[in-house]
């Protein structure tokens, strides 16, 4: 929950930057210049590459959210389906990866998404597995 959480807000300071409501000294992910790098394969308008960057970012809010309702009490139900929003993310990234061939410029991403992807599925087999 913590991790996703810091994540998120370093991609929301990423997109304000880049938007110029935030100057260079704020610390950010720097993940909007890497989506505008891979994306640039297929000549992505920049529009789209916004609202892909958007959409990951409110699937990272909502991951968050779950995330934390889970840790602090939710239940079986809210922790399953917060490593499950948390799950498709990584799939999603890991499609991504393949359609735009990230791993020919950016093979360290690809290993990081397949790695958190491998984790979050066995996060999701252990709530099962252990009592």
């Amino acid at each position: 929950a913590l991790w996703m959480s810091v994540v998120t807000v370093y991609n929301v300071i990423d997109a304000l930057k880049h938007l110029g409501l935030l100057g260079p000294r704020w610390k950010s992910s720097s993940n909007f210049t890497l989506l505008v790098s891979t994306t640039r394969l297929y000549d992505t308008p920049i529009s789209l590459v916004w609202v892909l960057f958007w959409g990951v970012m409110a699937w990272e809010v909502l991951a968050s959210v779950l995330l934390w309702w889970g840790l602090l009490g939710g239940g079986l139900a809210v922790a399953s389906a917060a490593l499950g929003v948390s799950l498709l993310l990584w799939a999603g990234f890991i499609l991504a990866n393949q359609f735009f061939m990230t791993f020919l410029t950016e093979p360290g991403a690809v290993t990081a998404h397949r790695s958190l992807f491998n984790m979050t599925a066995l996060s999701l087999l252990l709530l099962y597995l252990l009592p």
